[in-house]
């Protein structure tokens, strides 16, 4: 995108405008041609800073669908990890009611209550079921921080784009600005030498009409003072 200025210091000037800064200073009526060929230069300098936002507008999008992914991959992460908890949960409670009901009766005859112990027994993970959970576990934010790894790069060049987006925007308007100024002044001085040519001619005129006039009175008066022929 072109040389970048830091904060705190004066815009960039652009080829076109230095060159028609140049042209118009001098005080001289510029080219026209010249100076047509300049605005067409300055605008294809802003149809290229718009065709950067549209890049990085694009790039924005990209962001935006990797924290989607991202965020979608966390949301089936935590739903499978709920479910198991569930399901766990679902299988447990049978073992729970009959932890609390089975081989316990009593004998309302003889008022005797007997009560057996519990023949329930809590089995517990094996080795091998732990290992295939960590290693899902590892596997999954893995993917995880491939997401992150990735989303912090694009984020990191959108900022890089966004600034050098930013330079370029002020620089053009910059240029715009002054180019419009030195446009609308080298019209008027264009319009000034009109004028002054105008008014110059239009006395010249009147005088040649003065002296048109006065040449026509003399002839009238040369032509009254002829002899007249008495034949």
């Amino acid at each position: 995108m072109g040389s970048r200025q830091n904060g705190g210091q004066a815009p960039r000037r652009s080829q076109s405008s230095a060159e028609l800064e140049q042209i118009l200073g001098n005080g001289e009526t510029p080219d026209m041609n010249v100076v047509t060929g300049l605005v067409q230069s300055l605008m294809t300098s802003v149809q290229k800073n718009q065709e950067a936002r549209e890049r990085v507008g694009n790039m924005a999008t990209k962001i935006l669908e990797v924290e989607s992914e991202r965020t979608r991959l966390l949301q089936e992460y935590i739903g499978d990890t709920g479910e198991n908890v569930d399901a766990s949960m679902e299988n447990n409670q049978p073992q729970h009611d009959q932890e609390n009901n089975v081989n316990k009766s009593t004998n309302l005859e003889n008022s005797h209550v007997t009560v057996y112990g519990d023949q329930i027994s809590t089995e517990e993970p094996s080795e091998n079921d732990l290992y295939q959970e960590n290693l899902a576990l590892k596997i999954e934010l893995q993917r995880l921080e491939e997401y992150d790894t990735k989303a912090t790069q694009l984020i990191g060049q959108y900022e890089v784009a966004l600034t050098h987006l930013r330079d370029d925007a002020r620089c053009s308007a910059t240029e715009y600005e002054v180019a419009k100024k030195q446009l609308i002044n080298s019209y008027k001085v264009r319009l000034d030498e009109e004028q002054r040519t105008y008014d110059e001619l239009k006395a010249g005129h009147d005088r040649l009409l003065f002296a048109l006039k006065g040449l026509n009175e003399s002839l009238k008066e040369a032509r009254n003072n002829l002899p007249q022929n008495t034949n």
